[in-house]
């Protein structure tokens, strides 16, 4: 389970690394909405396919580790999981000049 004050240490650690991310799914739709609308399992962020391995070191820090088990990698997710069962799951988008 992700609590809102799970969220906030991700995406506080995220912002001091200076990484781009964007909240997706349910998350997601509890921002836009302004409140917690049930328990979240986990929280999905869409993030720069070129800055991966940052995001996998930044995340470990605060006790994240790939989840071979739950998805082995690239390229439509990437599964962190913390040792007390919060995961994180990693949507990894490419960018271009557009």
């Amino acid at each position: 389970m992700i609590s809102a004050d799970d969220l906030l240490e991700v995406v506080g650690v995220l912002e001091r690394a200076e990484l781009w991310y964007r909240l997706d799914g349910g998350w997601g739709i509890d921002a836009l909405l302004g409140e917690e609308t049930r328990e979240r399992d986990d929280v999905d962020l869409v993030v720069d396919r070129a800055e991966l391995d940052r995001y996998r070191t930044t995340l470990a820090a605060i006790g994240f580790e790939h989840d071979a088990e739950a998805q082995p990698g690239p390229p439509a997710r990437f599964v962190l999981r913390h040792r007390e069962g919060r995961r994180i799951d990693l949507h990894p988008v490419g960018f271009d000049e557009r």
